[in-house]
């Protein structure tokens, strides 16, 4: 009977020790260091993302996702630059917007993640989102930030995972 017990200990600490290893390397944990997601993810808050999770295209429940991604610079101080957005349009979708009220398709959406304050009065002309790159925007649009309105279209090679809030140290 000890023996068996023996070996249940061995096995619940090895598949301890196997879950941690696929955390370790499965997930990775990032700091937000602007106000682009505000409210959801205050600047300085810390993140944690799914590392290299295919998203498969064309799939309606992908949209309203917050991605992690990193955008390719040519600062020599800073050349590989992360942000955090929320995906907006798939590959074949026409994006614009008009007086801050975005369109997807020609038809307005609704974005009821974006308070009123952080809406911007821009407008953005027709796009067509490109194969293999999406159109991601932060929620907070105040002013113009690294997402799509302007870097354009966001490759899908760029994206590094999807994130979710993990906590803020204030």
């Amino acid at each position: 009977m000890w023996v068996i017990e023996k070996y249940i200990k061995y096995l619940c600490g090895f598949f301890l020790l196997w879950g941690i290893i696929y955390a370790i390397r499965t997930y990775s944990c990032t700091r937000v260091e602007s106000e682009q997601m505000m409210p959801l993810i205050p600047k300085d808050s810390y993140i944690y993302f799914l590392e290299k999770e295919r998203l498969p295209n064309q799939n309606m429940e992908v949209r309203r996702t917050i991605l992690h991604y990193e955008y390719l610079s040519d600062s020599a101080l800073n050349p590989r630059q992360r942000f955090v957005g929320r995906l907006i349009a798939l590959p074949g979708e026409r994006v614009s917007m008009e007086k801050g009220k975005l369109k997807i398709n020609g038809q307005i959406v609704g974005e009821d993640y974006i308070r009123e304050s952080g809406r911007a009065s821009e407008d953005v002309p027709e796009i067509m989102v490109p194969r293999d790159h999406y159109f991601i925007l932060g929620d907070y649009r105040g002013e113009v930030g690294f997402d799509s309105r302007s870097l354009g279209p966001i490759s899908v090679h760029s994206v590094r995972g999807k994130a979710a809030p993990l906590f803020n140290p204030r």
